[in-house]
């Protein structure tokens, strides 16, 4: 199957530069989410459902 859809691709650059722009993708959501001290921000965030309807 592989083969059948890769036939209809014949600019290798093509598929290149996909691999690389989902690895960079992939890579900077990771980073952003582990790496980054964003603790204050988490935590407010999950007391979210449990706050009372405030107006």
């Amino acid at each position: 199957m592989k083969q059948e859809v890769l036939k209809f691709f014949p600019q290798t650059w093509m598929i290149v530069l996909g691999l690389f722009l989902f690895l960079g993708s992939f890579s900077g959501i990771v980073w952003r989410t582990f790496f980054q001290n964003k603790k204050e921000f988490y935590e407010e965030i999950s007391q979210i459902p449990l706050r009372s309807n405030e107006k």
